[in-house]
């Protein structure tokens, strides 16, 4: 499996042009979730064991659609100073631990203030 960094970094600097449009300002603090559908609870648990090791928080949910088998949805949050640099060497990080436990990357999001 493969996630496409590319793709996520193109992404990222389109989400970050929408915060800077929202208010935020490079180095302002604010939780950002990262996502990632496992196909199995084992590898979601792998996924989660990974952020473990580093101190970040996850959670694990199962998801059933109708007539799709169940999968596990993980979010990751973290709440820390962003800017586009270190929002972009997270999706690197992120990548290459989804690929290594065999899941996909689904990319990141935040709350902005109203």
């Amino acid at each position: 499996m493969m996630n496409d960094l590319a793709w996520h970094l193109k992404t990222n600097e389109v989400i970050w042009q929408r915060w800077l449009e929202h208010g935020v300002n490079p180095g302002n603090e604010f939780v950002v979730e990262f996502n990632f559908y496992a196909s199995t609870e084992r590898s979601a648990d792998s996924l989660i064991s990974g952020f473990e090791k580093t101190g970040v928080p996850a959670r694990k949910e199962a998801k059933r659609k109708l007539f799709i088998p169940k999968e596990w949805l993980v979010t990751a949050s973290i709440s820390q100073s962003w800017t586009l640099d270190a929002l972009n060497d997270r999706t690197r990080q992120y990548c290459r631990l989804a690929d290594m436990t065999r899941v996909i990357f689904d990319g990141c999001g935040a709350h902005m203030p109203s």
